[in-house]
């Protein structure tokens, strides 16, 4: 059986992507919970970052896009530049209290800049029928010419695949 494709309307592309949005963010915060105090800055590699810093990077990250979304820009011009002004932002939490905070008003902004994409802007949206889990939204806007915005994307498959 193959899935079949829905478009929806930009109400209910607003409303799955927010809804995709909170139900991202509790199962990254149940997550979170589950790193010890003592491990939080723990890194598996010199290259690699610690769950705090992984914390910090989806609340920088999240803030950012929220920006870019409502029209806004970064003080940067290139991918280095970029690079150095997250890690610069992701350094400055450095509690479990201060990434959690920095990622719920992160996740806060980034429905509402959700929720000001006007219609005219959204590309056109399909959900997947037939899937085994309720289906995630996959919704573009076209930015700037640096920054076209895929919120989320996942992969559903057929009723009864492996």
């Amino acid at each position: 059986m193959s899935a079949t494709a829905t478009d929806v309307s930009h109400q209910q592309l607003i409303d799955l992507c927010v809804a995709d949005l909170r139900s991202s963010q509790a199962r990254v915060l149940e997550t979170f919970k589950f790193i010890p105090d003592d491990k939080l800055t723990w890194s598996p590699a010199p290259q690699a970052k610690s769950g705090l810093r992984l914390m910090a990077h989806l609340a920088v990250s999240n803030s950012g896009i929220s920006q870019l979304l409502e029209g806004g820009s970064l003080p940067i011009s290139n991918f280095e530049e970029l690079e150095r002004f997250v890690e610069e932002q992701e350094r400055q939490i450095t509690t479990r209290e201060q990434a959690v905070e920095a990622f719920n008003q992160s996740c806060d902004a980034y429905e509402r800049a959700i929720r000001q994409v006007p219609e005219a802007t959204a590309i056109s949206f399909s959900v997947w029928a037939n899937c085994r889990r309720p289906p995630r939204s996959t919704c573009v806007w076209p930015g700037s010419t640096t920054t076209p915005m895929l919120l989320r994307s996942t992969t559903c498959r057929p009723a009864g695949a492996i």
